[in-house]
């Protein structure tokens, strides 16, 4: 289980925090033992890329999620603060 919350980012939004308004969704909540906190992700992320898919809206994600190997490291594109970065999240 990944343990985080998602959302859509509203059009404002997108404007400030200088995101492509075509890829980028919120993370909104992480559970500290999930996956998601072990790999280095945390509340107020940005993810625009999971997989090598591009993430417009919260289904983009759950849709790249479904074909997720069973072992093995996937790459999550984030933008953190408006700096971009590349989290290695393991698969075991």
């Amino acid at each position: 289980q990944l343990g985080l919350r998602l959302r859509n980012l509203t059009p404002d939004e997108q404007a400030e925090l200088a995101v492509d308004n075509k890829t980028g969704i919120l993370v909104t909540t992480v559970d500290p033992t999930g996956l998601a906190a072990r790999s280095g992700i945390f509340a107020g992320d940005i993810v625009t890329n999971f997989h090598q898919k591009p993430i417009a809206k919260v289904t983009d994600f759950s849709s790249a999620i479904s074909s997720l190997p069973k072992k093995g490291v996937v790459t999550i594109e984030v933008m953190r603060q408006g700096i971009p970065g590349i989290i290695g999240l393991r698969i075991e």
